[in-house]
């Protein structure tokens, strides 16, 4: 088992750091769906005892990433299609709601916030090559994390985090999945959602409708990306 490393952050514990680090790995399929997870070899790659390792593993089986077997192993969960789909349901609920709560009505640090946030989308799928494009997903991310805390709804946003690992491996997969091209598709509609937190909501929007259709974009592919990875999936 080989593993993506980032630096430790000094803010963090060894124990996020390993989460942190097993989970970006789950997420971009360096760990694949159903490879198993040497906690020992975990360990030496990134310098760090085991328990913090396990600590890490325990966490990522919370969020349905890994199936542990008592005291035989431990592996990456499947993609199961039934959490995508509660996934979606849960930010299709929660996001129209908070979007027409605070548009119209961000401070501006907040605006500056999302602006930035805009612009390295756009920087990104200007110059960089197509086989980085999934640093796009990570940035796509935290713009829709401002909305949370600009709502003040932090903890919503941790408990939402947990539901809906399964539906972000699915968008994930669309890129590391050899891509499609839906990220500008994506990038235009953060713009609008940006000019609808300026601006306050348009009356012709239908916000639940915009919502949907953005989060659920990879249904555009999703036949073909099944196709290329089934074994990747559980239908139960």
């Amino acid at each position: 088992m080989e593993l993506k490393v980032l630096q430790k952050l000094e803010s963090e514990s060894q124990a996020e750091y390993a989460y942190r680090i097993l989970r970006k790995n789950i997420m971009e399929f360096n760990l694949p769906p159903g490879c198993l997870i040497n906690e020992g070899e975990a360990a030496k790659c990134l310098n760090i005892s085991r328990t913090p390792i396990h600590e890490a593993v325990n966490r990522l089986k919370d969020e349905l990433l890994v199936e542990v077997i008592p005291r035989k192993e431990s592996k990456v969960s499947k993609i199961k299609i039934s959490l995508v789909n509660e996934g979606v349901t849960l930010r299709c609920a929660v996001e129209p709601k908070l979007t027409e709560m605070i548009a119209g009505n961000l401070s501006q640090p907040i605006l500056d916030e999302m602006r930035r946030n805009l612009q390295e989308q756009e920087t990104l799928l200007t110059a960089a090559p197509k086989e980085e494009l999934y640093k796009f997903y990570p940035i796509d991310d935290e713009f829709h994390k401002i909305i949370y805390i600009a709502a003040n709804k932090k903890r919503i946003y941790s408990a939402v985090n947990q539901v809906v690992s399964h539906l972000d491996r699915m968008r994930y997969l669309v890129r590391y999945g050899q891509g499609f091209d839906i990220e500008q598709i994506s990038y235009e509609e953060h713009k609008e959602l940006y000019n609808m937190m300026l601006l306050g909501k348009r009356a012709d929007l239908d916000l639940e409708l915009f919502y949907r259709r953005h989060i659920t974009r990879f249904q555009t592919v999703m036949n073909d990306i099944i196709d290329r990875y089934s074994g990747y999936f559980d239908y139960s």
